[in-house]
């Protein structure tokens, strides 16, 4: 079995995050996610198809809060703007992004997700997040080895 494919999404805000992936569709034209339908759990923003696995993370640290000796901010931590997910395919849709692709180079380079994806532009780091490719719903997609310091990552 392949190895799961994982890769990273910064977005400008939640919302257009379940919005976009719930629009998202496959070649067969199956959508990735869907909305939740009336009387299912609350707290639930978007489920996902088999083959996909999310983890919102939301905003993330730049660099620290400075505190004093006492406990005291002295200065806030920096954020980096918008909302930041870890996403990765497994399973059959892992194995659709990576038959025939090379097994080096970044997550471009090794899948098919860009063409999944539609037009898509490289984008340099706007706010903090790393370079990656931007479509038209304004989320950005990047390679997991452009972040040194993980803020979460998967447990298998």
């Amino acid at each position: 079995m392949i190895e799961p494919v994982e890769f990273l999404l910064w977005v400008p805000d939640q919302p257009k995050f379940v919005a976009t992936m719930a629009a998202l569709t496959l070649p067969d034209g199956r959508h990735i996610a869907r909305l939740p339908d009336p009387g299912e759990p609350a707290g639930v923003d978007i489920y996902f198809i088999e083959g996909v696995e999310c983890s919102e993370i939301g905003p993330v640290i730049k660099s620290p809060p400075v505190l004093d000796d006492d406990g005291n901010v002295v200065e806030p931590a920096e954020m980096v703007g918008g909302y930041h997910v870890n996403m990765r395919a497994y399973g059959w849709l892992a194995d659709l992004l990576t038959a025939g692709m090379p097994t080096e180079g970044d997550v471009f380079a090794r899948t098919r997700i860009l063409d999944l994806l539609g037009a898509m532009e490289w984008q340099p780091s706007a706010v903090g997040e790393p370079p990656g490719y931007v479509g038209t719903s304004g989320i950005k997609i990047f390679d997991p080895d452009e972040i040194d310091h993980r803020y979460r990552e998967w447990w298998s």
